[in-house]
């Protein structure tokens, strides 16, 4: 093999080198964005499924009051009182810290 060309091939492998780690570097940013995106939907899911289940409740609160402050007063009285007994709702489950 000619110099020149053993040159050449040590450039064209440089090159793929540099774009194996380019397409290893947006694999994992795909996936992190992926894993992100699907948490946050987790999370919006159970927090609808939250405000529905305490929409349906009948509250001690004057009956003029909005729906919606309702449920959230409701829903930040729930988790504090999860917080002070060390749970945490994450997305979908119910942990424990």
């Amino acid at each position: 093999m000619s110099e020149t060309i053993k040159k050449e091939r040590e450039a064209w492998q440089l090159k793929e080198s540099e774009f194996q780690k380019q397409l290893k570097q947006i694999t994992e940013t795909l996936t992190s964005k992926e894993t992100e995106f699907k948490n946050t939907r987790e999370g919006d899911l159970t927090s609808f499924e939250l405000q529905k289940l305490l929409l349906t409740k009948d509250y001690v609160f004057p009956k003029d009051m909005d729906s919606g402050l309702k449920v959230q007063t409701a829903l930040s009285a729930i988790n504090k009182d999860l917080a002070t007994k060390g749970y945490v709702i994450n997305a979908t489950m119910l942990v424990i810290w």
